[in-house]
């Protein structure tokens, strides 16, 4: 029953014509920023799986028909050769791999059902995921079939010089490893890697043609018993704790068929970050916590939900295909594929026990490893606007609480006293930013929270969607009133392009301001406030003239107002397509697309007149405001460098447009900014509706 069910479910998943898709790496466990490991091989075979940040994680699977063990991921080992990888497949939430070896064909599939965010809040936001098997025997084989899998217990630690213990417990369903230091500094580390909270792996207690074995035994051991046969008979290592590279303990599992005959099966991967966020103060728990006792309950629940869960999250997978191929071809539709799970594991969900309400928080991943920040947000914002505003929202409530000093409920009360939007909240997973201390972008920051609001409450599908901001309306007025104050030229100030140098009188930064107060005009007459509406509107419209006039180049637009012979990408006008403003008028759009074309390189248009390096975001957000063939134009160079680039790690946003070479950063949820395609487009072609 349920190995027809895998199958069923899979051709559903496979429908997009993409499995020759080549990811710069796959994403295998990508639940949140600490719980993220890739692959970053053609072959899942090639090499050890690895965290966001490169760091190797060994974690092996095997397969063992009759007396012959083949590798199906991890690094070689034992002079074991490699199963035959026949198929690689991403969707939004499953990474999916065939190999075949000896006649038996063993399909893999990594998938995490983080899915449906305002509709199912609390499934959407656990930290599972499933690892499911299906094998089938492709030839008449009369070979005995096993499936193995391990992780190792450095995957807990930040520096496998960390001490580890481990223990077994049991609940309905299922059998449960675990694994952690014994220092447990919970929030401790501002590093990339959490050194507290535990790793599990849980398997089914039983299941219907398989046997299921698990162990905590040291890789060697482990590993060699499986080859040898002697598996199913070691036991646990019941010595003390030691550090993980000491005889490195793994969690592991073994199932062998009873039957020789198809079969699917199934493990959980799960990570207890224990504290999900410590907001000014209050430590606050993961929001899985809110509905179960502990992680055996959830993995419980979850294992006894594995096959609807499975099926639901490969419908939703589909319907999304479908949406981003009418929107740009097969080739937007992987690269919108890969970028899901990338973005949505860049934010973990707390639970706020004082106001009785979730709240989301977003990693600043590669770059500075800051909480919520409000340039990378702003990138990432297309997809949530999309999928997933009502979770937007409330991941925009710390930030709003934070501006109106609502902090001393949470134990330090800390004063933004700035007349602008704030950057972030602190270094993760710790809120407790002074406002002087962070890096200050007046109008980007303000530009980019205001367009924000003003898309959140656009997509709200209740009859109230402003109402939500009663208590900060004074603030967004401080911020309007600030643009105001500084536009049409906002002199020398940091846009979210720092890493560009400094770029004064910027055009493109100019133009975000300008949208912005357009978009508070909208949210206020979304209010009702339609006179307050009127006013900022004018003035939006008013510095639209003077911006023309001053940034005019011709038969383009200039980088900085005072700079001749200048260009740059102006991507931030797309929100005016995307909030269905009227402000700029379209023969902006048009003189600008001819000019991004003229500039296009192999994998795609610079940035501006500077550099040949491009953002990835940045060049999809220029594109959507232009014609249907630039739009293509530029999905075409950014699956060029997706399946061409040397560097594999998870998917840059920042990248050279000549050589395909990473400039920097990785696995950034900016990469939300390709969904700007499904903004920018009737709203009678959205499935999401």
């Amino acid at each position: 029953m349920l190995s027809a069910l895998f199958l069923a479910v899979l051709s559903l998943g496979d429908s997009d014509g993409n499995d020759d898709f080549r990811p710069p790496c796959v994403p295998l466990d990508v639940a949140s920023p600490y719980q993220s490991t890739w692959s970053c091989n053609d072959q899942l075979s090639d090499a050890a799986p690895q965290h966001w940040t490169g760091e190797l994680l060994d974690w092996v699977g095997l397969l063992k028909v009759g007396d012959t063990t083949y590798r199906w991921m991890g690094k070689p080992l034992l002079d074991l050769p490699a199963a035959q990888q026949l198929e690689r497949h991403v969707s939004a939430t499953a990474s999916t791999y065939t190999f075949q070896a000896s006649g038996i064909s063993l399909n893999v599939e990594f998938r995490t059902p983080a899915f449906e965010h305002d509709e199912h809040l609390d499934l959407a936001t656990r930290p599972v995921t499933f690892v499911s098997f299906n094998v089938d025997y492709v030839e008449n084989s009369a070979e005995s079939v096993e499936v193995y899998f391990d992780m190792s217990g450095a995957t807990s630690t930040a520096k496998d010089t960390q001490e580890v213990s481990w223990a077994r417990s049991r609940a309905e369903g299922v059998e449960i490893m675990r694994v952690g230091t014994t220092a447990q500094k919970v929030a401790e580390s501002g590093g990339d890697r959490s050194d507290w909270g535990y790793r599990y792996v849980a398997v089914p207690s039983n299941g219907t043609g398989f046997t299921v074995k698990s162990v905590m035994a040291a890789d060697g051991v482990s590993r060699a018993s499986f080859v040898n046969g002697s598996y199913f008979l070691l036991q646990d290592d019941t010595g003390p704790p030691r550090a993980a590279a000491e005889r490195p303990i793994v969690l592991s599992a073994g199932f062998k068929l009873d039957k020789k005959e198809s079969c699917a099966f199934n493990l959980q991967l799960m990570f207890d970050e224990v504290v999900a966020q410590r907001y000014f103060g209050s430590d606050l728990a993961p929001l899985w916590t809110r509905s179960f006792s502990s992680a055996e309950e959830m993995l419980s629940h979850t294992q006894a939900n594995w096959a609807q869960l499975i099926v639901a999250a490969t419908l939703f997978d589909g319907k999304l295909t479908k949406e981003l191929t009418e929107r740009g071809g097969d080739k937007y539709a992987a690269l919108g594929s890969l970028i899901y799970r990338q973005t949505f594991g860049a934010t973990t969900t707390a639970w706020n026990p004082k106001t009785g309400e979730a709240w989301p928080f977003m990693k600043e991943i590669s770059s500075d490893g800051d909480v919520s920040t409000v340039d990378v947000i702003y990138p990432a914002f297309p997809l949530f606007m999309h999928l997933a505003p009502e979770f937007f929202r409330k991941l925009m409530v710390p930030l709003m609480v934070y501006s109106i000093n609502g902090t001393a409920q949470y134990g330090l009360d800390i004063k933004y006293n700035l007349p602008w939007a704030p950057h972030h909240l602190g270094h993760w997973p710790v809120c407790d930013l002074l406002p002087n201390h962070q890096e200050q972008m007046p109008v980007e920051e303000s530009g980019n929270m205001l367009i924000m609001l003003a898309g959140v409450a656009q997509q709200q599908r209740n009859n109230a969607p402003t109402k939500w901001l009663e208590d900060y309306w004074g603030v967004l007025k401080t911020w309007a009133d600030f643009l105001a104050s500084t536009l049409p030229d906002p002199g020398n100030q940091l846009c979210t392009d720092d890493f560009e140098g400094p770029n004064p009188h910027n055009v493109n930064l100019a133009a975000k301001g300008i949208v912005a107060l357009g978009a508070y005009a909208k949210l206020l007459e979304m209010d009702g406030q339609s006179a307050e509406a009127s006013k900022y509107q004018k003035l939006a419209e008013g510095f639209v003239q003077q911006w023309l006039k001053m940034a005019s180049d011709g038969d383009h637009y200039r980088r900085q107002f005072d700079l001749n012979g200048t260009w740059s990408q102006k991507y931030n006008l797309v929100w005016q397509k995307a909030l269905g403003l009227q402000l700029f008028p379209s023969d902006v759009f048009a003189q600008e697309e001819v000019n991004y074309e003229s500039h296009r390189n192999s994998f795609g248009v610079p940035l501006d007149d500077r550099h040949i390096y491009t953002k990835a975001d940045w060049s999809m957000w220029s594109a959507a405001m232009g014609s249907q063939a630039q739009f293509e134009a530029t999905v075409d160079s950014l699956y060029k460098f997706a399946t061409s680039t040397p560097d594999r790690v998870p998917f840059t946003d920042w990248f050279d447009t000549k050589t395909g070479k990473l400039q920097g950063f990785r696995a950034r949820p900016v990469m939300g900014g390709l969904f700007i395609g499904l903004l920018t487009q009737s709203p009678s072609h959205h499935i999401f509706v």
